[in-house]
């Protein structure tokens, strides 16, 4: 993470876990939490008293620092080396894996993007996006705002197979995502005709890989933010590394009028979260749940350390076989 970030008492984190900001650790965790920093100013959002206190680059009420795990200051990740080329990757998509232009040019005049639905055979329905629901949201960035994340009403585009000498797909537009996945794939979406917009993707519903022997991995990659929308499932599941390359990874705070899906019970995510932005999929009213996750779990997926998908950056030169494993 790019940012500064709170890992709050519910969190469990089975894996490293870094920010180039400060980190309030009150979870979990069973390896390495590092920071960049050696001291940062955690201000109310963060828990801390108005208008700061000046802590650790890691603190917080976790045990892991008791155990030895907690370190800093730490060398900078560099986050441009960890980011993709989505000009490379485009370019990729175009001679040798799959594009899609944006969708309103291709002959949908409401087109707000594509809906990928990947399925066990291996292959991809495509749909285009053609209407969307506007939610009532907030977030640290907007504030109180109107988001368009629900999908009201889409089109049936075309079913697609992945190449398996360059399996790169690459859409001009957003995003939303959903399925069980055969196969080893990088989808990323990225405006990169209009350089004043960026793309979104939406991770519309559970993402699984059809068996967790390795033989199966998705890189999703968006141009912004990668978000969970309000109809997401009540114990949700995400396998993959995500990569929110100028946003963030998260969920918007939602109000109590969107009874019952403003609260959902449990997220549990099998690989990696890239994220410039702070991370936040739980949100807390004067100290008390009120939106959003309230289980958070993230795991490591050390099969995808020597064999990711294709293009997946890594910020080490240096490859080494990790593998955590749980005794009673």
């Amino acid at each position: 993470i790019n940012d500064n970030v709170w890992a709050g008492s519910d969190r469990k984190i089975k894996g490293p876990y870094h920010s180039n900001g400060g980190i309030r650790m009150d979870g979990e965790n069973n390896a390495l939490v590092t920071s960049a920093k050696e001291t940062w100013n955690c201000t109310p959002s963060f828990g801390c008293n108005y208008p700061y206190q000046e802590k650790p680059g890691v603190f917080g009420d976790g045990i892991g620092g008791e155990q030895g795990l907690w370190k800093f200051p730490t060398e900078i990740i560099d986050f441009n080396s960890i980011t993709v080329d989505l000009t490379q990757l485009k370019t990729l998509a175009q001679s040798n894996g799959i594009y899609f232009d944006k969708s309103q040019n291709i002959g949908y005049t409401n087109g707000k993007g594509y809906h990928l639905i990947l399925k066990e055979n291996g292959t991809i329905d495509v749909y285009v996006v053609t209407k969307l629901n506007k939610i009532y949201a907030y977030n640290s960035e907007q504030g109180y705002h109107w988001n368009y994340e629900v999908i009201n009403q889409e089109t049936f585009h075309q079913n697609i197979t992945p190449q398996s000498l360059c399996g790169v797909l690459f859409f001009e537009d957003n995003l939303w995502i959903q399925g069980k996945l055969n196969g080893k794939i990088t989808i990323a979406s990225a405006n990169l005709i209009n350089s004043n917009v960026d793309t979104n993707v939406i991770l519309n519903n559970n993402i699984e890989y059809k068996d967790q022997d390795g033989s199966h991995g998705l890189t999703l990659i968006s141009e912004k933010n990668i978000k969970i929308p309000l109809y997401s499932p009540d114990n949700m599941l995400l396998f993959g590394i995500f990569i929110a390359q100028k946003g963030t990874f998260g969920r918007d705070h939602y109000q109590s009028n969107y009874n019952p899906w403003y609260k959902r019970s449990k997220l549990e995510v099998s690989g990696s979260i890239i994220s410039n932005k702070r991370v936040g999929t739980k949100w807390t009213c004067s100290g008390t749940y009120c939106s959003g996750y309230n289980l958070r779990e993230n795991s490591y997926d050390a099969n995808q350390t020597i064999n990711p998908p294709p293009l997946t950056p890594f910020s080490d030169d240096e490859y080494q076989i990790i593998k955590w494993e749980e005794s009673q």
